[in-house]
C-alpha cells in the first residue's frame, strides 16, 4: 500500500474515532441515563397525529423518555387516598419538559411541593409538538380513565399566530444555517447528540443579535406588529372545548401561556396577548397565571440576569424556569 494511501486512511480513522468520541461525550452531558442511540418515543395515531408509546423508556432529542402504561411521563397513577389532590398536566414540550430530567418538570415540581402538605399527584400529559387542537382530545381521555380534581394546560405563544410569535420566526428561524438545511435533514442532523450541543452554542452565542434582529422588527414592521383576530378566536374555540370538558366533569381548569427567552431578557415586553387571553379566561371563570411577569422578575433581579431557559434554546426553561412555573401553579391550584 503507498505510504501516502496509509497516512491518508490513518487520518480518516483518527477523525472517526474523535468524532465518536465527542458524540459519546456529548451524549454522556445529557440528562437521564447514557445511552447509544435515539429511539423514537412516537407512536401514530388517528386523532392526535402521534402520541407516546406505552411503557416505553428510551433517549430522544435530547431527552430521556420514561413513559407509563397510559404514555405519561413518569407515573399517572393515582393516589387511593380519599383527600389527595389529583392532577392532569396538559401541554406541548414545556410541559413534558424537553432537555430536563423528569424531576426537573413544572409537573412533577408542582407535585413535590403539594406533596409537603398533603398527598397529591401531577399526571405529565405534555407531549412534543402538541397544540391546542390535540389538548381537548388528551384531556377527554384521560377524565374518561381517571378522575382529576384539576386540570392545568400551559399554552405556548407559538399555538397562537400572535406578535411574539412572528417576531421570534423572523428573527431566529428565518435566516443563516437553519434556512438552508431541509426539514429531514435537520431531523436527521437532530438525532446526534454532539449536532444538539453545537447547535445550542451557537444559537446562545448569537443571541443578543438576534434578540436585536427580534427588537427591531418589532418596532419597524407594522404586519409583524398586528394581532391575528381570527387566528386567536380558533385558538379561543379549543380552550372553550377544553373548558366544556371540564365543566362537564367538575373538573376545575387552570390555564398559562409559557413566556419566550426574547420577553424575558431579549427586551420584547409584549404583552398583547397574554392580556388578551387573561380577558378571556376572567370571562370563561377559567383561572389563568402571568409567567412572563415572574419569570422577568426573577431573571433581573440578579446581575448578571438569571438563565431560566435551556442554553441556546429560546422557548424551554430550565429547572429554575419550571420552579417558577410551579410556585405560581402552587397558590392558583390551593386558592379557592
Amino acid at each position: 500500500m503507498p505510504r501516502a494511501l496509509r497516512k491518508l486512511l490513518t487520518g480518516l480513522a483518527c477523525v472517526l474515532l474523535l468524532a465518536v468520541l465527542a458524540e459519546l461525550t456529548a451524549r454522556a452531558t445529557e440528562p437521564g441515563p447514557f445511552t447509544l442511540w435515539d429511539r423514537s418515543p412516537y407512536a401514530e395515531d388517528p386523532i392526535l397525529k402521534v402520541r407516546h408509546k406505552a411503557d416505553w423508556r428510551s433517549h430522544w432529542d435530547g431527552t430521556d423518555y420514561e413513559l407509563d402504561s397510559h404514555g405519561l411521563r413518569r407515573s399517572g397513577r393515582m393516589s387511593d387516598e380519599a383527600n389527595a389532590r389529583r392532577i392532569l398536566a396538559v401541554g406541548d414540550s414545556c410541559t413534558f419538559g424537553k432537555g430536563v430530567t423528569d424531576a426537573a418538570t413544572w409537573p412533577r415540581q408542582l407535585e413535590h411541593t403539594l406533596r409537603a402538605r398533603g398527598p397529591a399527584v401531577v399526571a405529565n400529559a405534555g407531549v412534543n409538538g402538541y397544540s391546542g387542537r390535540q389538548y381537548a382530545e388528551v384531556v377527554r381521555r384521560e377524565l374518561d380513565r381517571q378522575a382529576y380534581d384539576t386540570v392545568i394546560v400551559g399554552w405556548n405563544s407559538n399555538d397562537f399566530d400572535s406578535v411574539v410569535r412572528r417576531v421570534n420566526v423572523a428573527a431566529f428561524e428565518k435566516h443563516g444555517l437553519r434556512t438552508a438545511l431541509s426539514d429531514g435533514t435537520r431531523d436527521a442532523l437532530g438525532r446526534l447528540a454532539l449536532y444538539r450541543w453545537a447547535r445550542s452554542w451557537w444559537w446562545h452565542l448569537r443571541r443578543e443579535k438576534d434578540w436585536e434582529v427580534a427588537r427591531t422588527l418589532a418596532n419597524t414592521h407594522p404586519e409583524q406588529a398586528a394581532e391575528d383576530d381570527a387566528a386567536f378566536e380558533k385558538e379561543l374555540a379549543h380552550l372553550d372545548a377544553v373548558h366544556a370538558l371540564c365543566q362537564a366533569r367538575g373538573v376545575r381548569l387552570v390555564m398559562f401561556l409559557f413566556p419566550y427567552e426574547s420577553q424575558v431578557l431579549g427586551g420584547l415586553d409584549q404583552r398583547e396577548l397574554q392580556t388578551r387571553l387573561e380577558a378571556a379566561c376572567a370571562a370563561r371563570g377559567i383561572a389563568c397565571l402571568d409567567l412572563a411577569a415572574a419569570f422577568r422578575a426573577h431573571a433581573l433581579a440578579q446581575t448578571p440576569p438569571a438563565e431560566l431557559f435551556l442554553r441556546g434554546d429560546r422557548y424551554h426553561p430550565n429547572r429554575d424556569g419550571y420552579a417558577l412555573v410551579a410556585a405560581g401553579l402552587v397558590r392558583l391550584v390551593e386558592s379557592p
